[in-house]
């Protein structure tokens, strides 16, 4: 989408959808079960222009969250609607639902029952193992970056839990001339620090990959917590940092050789 000159909402909007759409990830089909055995899903947009922002969560009945969240930016008088209203505005809004049971993976059935038999959780407080929350961030050649977000939560969450990811400045922030985070990890203690928009007021000041990497030591020194960051600039520039044992990112750039991606998901920052 880029390459051919589009608009950075559509290209991170399309990233995340493709994600929303493969198993391998914990958003869209794939999602980890909550403590009542469902699936609630929570996804975001946001925009550098004008800082439009759309956002919902706790839905049970839509494949791709995202896309509701792309058409609450555009045309919505909210910016977070949640559960019963969300599906109500993605409905009104001509945009598809599903049964509920749709989005429920054998995989993640098992993996459902497994826990609730062993009687833990083991993302429930410190997060050790972070789930695979998706998100991209764009910029295109007219200067715009958007960033993208969506998350299934974390296994056995509580019913109605909504974690970091549809929360602007918490889970993700764009704003003109600074750019566009996104994050990832434990939702709880991102939440507590504004981990977001702690990173995007770094780059304003501090080279991107440096800013990304203030923002995860934060997370742990404040609060003890894992997770990830990742980044990008109205001129272009990608950034990320985490704290988990790995993190996969994929980026390409207008200066890379055309078709490459590169992908990384060694630690970049590991704090002891």
């Amino acid at each position: 989408i880029l390459a051919a000159g589009g608009e950075s909402l559509d290209a991170a909007v399309a990233a995340v959808r493709v994600l929303e759409d493969d198993p391998t990830f914990d958003a869209g089909l794939g999602s980890f079960l909550n403590a009542a055995g469902e699936v609630e899903l929570d996804a975001a947009v946001m925009s550098s222009t004008g800082m439009r922002a759309g956002a919902v969560a706790g839905v049970k009945r839509i494949r791709n969250p995202v896309e509701v969240a792309r058409q609450l930016l555009l045309e919505g008088d909210a910016v977070l609607l949640v559960a019963d209203g969300a599906e109500e505005f993605a409905r009104e809004s001509g945009l598809p639902l599903c049964a509920p049971t749709e989005l429920h993976l054998a995989r993640e059935v098992r993996r459902f029952h497994e826990l609730r038999e062993n009687g833990t959780d083991p993302l429930a407080s410190f997060g050790p193992l972070p789930g695979d929350t998706v998100g991209a961030v764009a910029v295109d050649d007219r200067g715009e970056v958007t960033v993208a977000v969506s998350t299934g939560g974390r296994p056995l969450k509580p019913k109605g839990r909504v974690g970091d990811s549809p929360i602007i400045g918490a889970g993700l922030v764009a704003e003109e001339g600074l750019g566009a985070v996104c994050c990832t990890g434990w939702g709880e203690g991102i939440l507590r620090i504004s981990m977001a928009r702690m990173a995007l007021d770094r780059l304003a000041e501090l080279p991107p990959e440096t800013a990304c990497q203030a923002a995860v030591q934060a997370l742990y020194t404040k609060v003890g917590g894992r997770g990830g960051v990742i980044a990008a600039t109205p001129r272009g520039e990608v950034a990320f940092a985490f704290n988990t044992p790995r993190m996969a990112v994929g980026y390409r750039t207008a200066l890379m050789e055309e078709g490459i991606v590169r992908v990384e998901s060694s630690p970049t920052l590991i704090t002891s």
